[in-house]
């Protein structure tokens, strides 16, 4: 079932749906994390005028963000972004912390809302990719992260 499309919101330059707005504060207070003070979206979604060569075209349409954690204190940023790959992972995104080892990129968190409305072929060829426990990258490597129990 696919969810009724919500009203985009920008905040710092950043456009989501509301309802992935929504998600994202309640997976940070989760977390333990602060929203106001630590959620930090780098990339967000539908940005087919304006693409980032590294992430294709996985941010064209909706549902799709990479969140920042650079911002996170050092003494629990690793321990933090787990839980919050997890707290993700639990409220419907497919979720995996993204570093140099993983990927090869500065650390963050790709996220992509599953059943957001207008996810773009890449963003929905990931969520096939999570189900199938894997990394969500062309190498189809195994998902490292946290799975969640319910």
């Amino acid at each position: 079932m696919t969810a009724a499309a919500t009203p985009r919101v920008t905040r710092d330059g950043k456009t989501l749906s509301a309802r992935m707005w929504a998600m994202l504060e309640d997976a940070y207070r989760a977390a333990g994390a602060d929203p106001a003070k630590y959620l930090y979206v780098g990339q967000g979604s539908f940005r087919a005028d304006d693409p980032v060569p590294a992430s294709g075209t996985t941010h064209n349409g909706g549902g799709a963000a990479d969140l920042r954690v650079w911002n996170l204190p050092d003494a629990v940023q690793a321990n933090l972004c787990e839980k919050l790959v997890r707290e993700l992972r639990r409220r419907g995104g497919c979720a995996w912390f993204r570093d140099q080892e993983h990927g090869g990129f500065a650390p963050h968190i790709h996220v992509i809302l599953r059943d957001e409305p207008g996810l773009s072929s890449s963003a929905a060829w990931q969520c096939e990719e999570y189900d199938a426990k894997r990394d969500g990258l062309t190498r189809q490597g195994p998902d490292y992260g946290p799975r969640p129990t319910w």
